[in-house]
């Protein structure tokens, strides 16, 4: 479902305070892997090993800088916005950190919604509404009329990450290939 080869990402940074030099300093350098459909995978790792950095060129939220990434059979390092978009909906990284991962001016509702408004799920409001309702319900929020209408600071860290994570694994992030 998913392979990632040789993938790297460098980042330019200025050499010294008030010079205009740059240097190159690599984050990624040369990670290989593949998900097999229907696997979960984890990715853990010293603080700083870029962890966070492969799950956002897995998502093309960063540009690869070299490599190749493989989903479901189309190289998208290589696809349009358009076609990355749709590609999109069938991927998701979870962060460890729910304190970090949740808007902390999202209600629930909000946040579990945001992605269904984006994709265009659900035709009306009432119909992403019992979508929302038995999200929650499948990751344990229940009942979920108490939860929906809460904030990520009313809920409990492992509350919080039970909406980002229904496995309920904790490794830093994980590449949950959808489908």
């Amino acid at each position: 479902m998913l392979s990632v080869e040789n993938l790297r990402k460098y980042f330019e940074v200025e050499k010294r305070f008030l010079s205009r030099s740059k240097t190159r300093v690599s984050a990624v350098d040369g990670i290989s892997f593949e998900i097999p459909k229907g696997e979960v995978f984890a990715m853990v790792g010293e603080s700083g090993c870029g962890k966070t950095t492969t799950g956002r060129m897995v998502l093309r939220l960063l540009d690869v800088s070299d490599g190749k990434i493989v989903f479901d059979g189309v190289d998208i390092t290589k696809v349009s916005q358009r076609k990355l978009k749709q590609v999109r909906r069938k991927m998701q990284v979870v962060f460890q950190d729910p304190y970090d991962s949740l808007n902390p001016r999202m209600s629930v509702r909000q946040i579990v919604s945001e992605p269904l408004m984006t994709y265009h799920i659900g035709t009306s409001e009432a119909e992403r509404e019992g979508i929302v309702l038995s999200v929650l319900k499948s990751v344990e929020l229940e009942p979920p009329e108490e939860f929906i209408e809460r904030y990520p600071h009313e809920l409990s860290g492992g509350q919080r990450q039970r909406g980002r994570d229904s496995q309920g694994a904790r490794p830093d992030s994980q590449l949950h290939p959808r489908g």
